[in-house]
């Protein structure tokens, strides 16, 4: 075994352990809040960086495989945001495609939260690129089903109801 698959063979065995997953999704977690506050193109690389091993390397049946991934799938959005390479956002709408294949079709916050984000993606994808008016279509439907998840779970009860009082 050569060096370099030694060191990827390390690499992958220790990212993929349960325990060290989870200490290093705190870590990275940090590097994206700051990313976020920051917005800095070093912050924000810092995170995806951080991120991307993790959501490589964690199996499906690990209890933050969908956490990985949606902090993943962040990192890249605010990258493409500062940088605007289509890999990006590319990336970061495969990620949530996978998070959303991977949960429950429950309605739950975990759900919405990624419908939401998954339709800002393929919306600003489309106001940015202009290449595929099918990204509208996917925008609007992500987003009619996260309305319907923050119906059923009373998310809309506290921010609808003075909207609707003032109109009527």
């Amino acid at each position: 075994m050569t060096e370099r698959q030694r060191t990827m063979s390390t690499s992958r065995s220790s990212t993929s352990n349960p325990n060290t997953i989870s200490k290093r999704a705190v870590v990275a977690q940090n590097a994206l809040l700051k990313a976020i506050k920051s917005t800095n193109a070093e912050d924000i690389e810092a995170a995806v960086s951080r991120w991307e091993p993790l959501a490589r390397y964690i199996p499906e049946a690990h209890p933050d495989y969908e956490p990985v991934l949606s902090s993943y799938a962040v990192a890249l959005l605010l990258r493409w945001e500062d940088s605007h390479q289509a890999k990006d956002i590319g990336k970061a709408i495969l990620t949530l495609e996978k998070v959303l294949t991977g949960l429950s079709p429950e309605p739950s916050p975990s759900r919405y939260q990624n419908l939401v984000n998954l339709g800002a993606a393929y919306m600003d994808r489309y106001e940015t690129l202009q290449k595929d008016p099918k990204d509208i279509m996917r925008a609007a439907e992500c987003w009619e089903k996260a309305h319907a998840i923050a119906v059923l779970l009373g998310f809309m009860r506290d921010s609808v109801s003075p909207i609707l009082c003032a109109f009527s």
